[in-house]
């Protein structure tokens, strides 16, 4: 590589006696200046543990690494390269080579005694000196695949439902906003310790912050339940017929929350105090287990008689097999909390800080 124009720029970046910073597009040669500065601060230090260099991936700590330990290897067993840039490497580590020799570092060796590392191992390196100050013992390794722990933390925490404590109330209510889906609430709760940096801070102010959360549970339930009505406009007018049919026709003792739609002209509006609603009116078009209905029967408001209205609802339900996501939109309306939730939820606030599901917490 020859001289560069920027030279100037880059010999005073390598003043051990100063800071700086230095910002260029990839390719530029970053890696070369700090591998350069590195060998220019192993001519003055005592110790090679004395520098720091600090990256973010294990990766690029282990190209820096590679980079500096190979600047010394070059100058220790080969000639002067000719190209000016490579040259003024050699002439570093030659240096760094002697200074190595005097002070018996053995680095040729012992590559591992230069601290190029990732942050996180940093961090771990500087806990592990405190260790036996507590009763943690000794650190476990970082793992490569976080996710399995995450589960693992989730299933635990649930396990705790059965219990008479605070936490079991407040896993209760946090379960009901899952649609008492212990698959779901589990996933969830490992999908949210892998971007705790996002919400923590919340949770420590939930107390302060109960307007915020009651601000982003009735943006959730808009965005959701508009989402859906978008994609029900089709059958909306048939779909909405059909509601009060079946709630005029119901046995007097069924399903009084569907009766209560008797008179039924138009969809409920996108807001919390809905959300029953939007609730009783979807579970006609889908099961318990959430899958679309194959038929109805008398207590689903359609009497054996009435031929026309279950061939109506047929149609209904076959046309919503044919839309792509309309099950996992109805799913999402009917895993909203609803109003008594929400006031639950922001009486344990204090106590744990419930994550509502979806909560956009960046």
């Amino acid at each position: 590589m020859s001289m560069v124009t920027d030279q100037a720029q880059r010999t005073q970046a390598l003043d051990t006696e100063r800071s700086f910073i230095v910002s260029a597009p990839a390719g530029s040669g970053k890696t070369g200046l700090i591998t350069q500065r590195v060998l220019r601060l192993l001519c003055i230090v005592d110790n090679p543990e004395e520098i720091l260099s600090i990256t973010f991936t294990r990766k690029a700590a282990a190209e820096m690494a590679a980079r500096v330990h190979s600047a010394l290897q070059l100058a220790a067993y080969h000639p002067r390269p000719n190209d000016a840039y490579q040259a003024e490497t050699w002439d570093l580590a030659c240096l760094a080579v002697a200074r190595d020799r005097q002070r018996g570092w053995n680095l040729l060796q012992l590559p591992g005694r230069l601290r190029i590392q990732t942050i996180d191992g940093f961090c771990r390196y500087i806990a592990s000196q405190f260790s036996l100050e507590t009763d943690l013992g000794d650190l476990s390794e970082p793992s490569e695949h976080p996710q399995v722990h995450y589960y693992a933390a989730a299933r635990s925490l649930l396990g705790k439902l059965e219990g008479e404590d605070r936490t079991a109330e407040c896993l209760a209510i946090l379960l009901g906003h899952t649609g008492n889906d212990l698959s779901r609430c589990e996933t969830l709760l490992a999908e949210i310790l892998y971007k705790r940096e996002q919400w923590l801070p919340l949770i420590y102010d939930a107390a302060d912050n109960q307007a915020y959360f009651k601000q982003v549970i009735e943006g959730i339930v808009s965005q959701t339940v508009s989402e859906l009505i978008d994609a029900l406009m089709p059958i909306a007018g048939e779909l909405i017929q059909i509601v009060d049919f079946a709630a005029n026709h119901l046995p007097s003792e069924k399903n009084y929350a569907l009766q209560e739609l008797v008179g039924i002209t138009d969809f409920p509006d996108d807001s919390l105090a809905t959300i029953g609603q939007w609730k009783v009116m979807l579970r006609m078009l889908v099961t318990q287990k959430g899958e679309l209905r194959k038929s109805v029967t008398k207590n689903d408001g359609f009497p054996a008689d009435q031929t026309e209205a279950k061939g109506r609802m047929k149609d209904i339900l076959e046309w919503c097999s044919t839309q792509r996501d309309i099950v996992d939109l109805i799913a999402n309306v009917l895993n909203l909390p609803d109003q008594r939730l929400v006031h639950r939820s922001r009486c344990c606030l204090m106590h744990w800080g419930i994550c509502y599901p979806n909560l956009p917490l960046s």
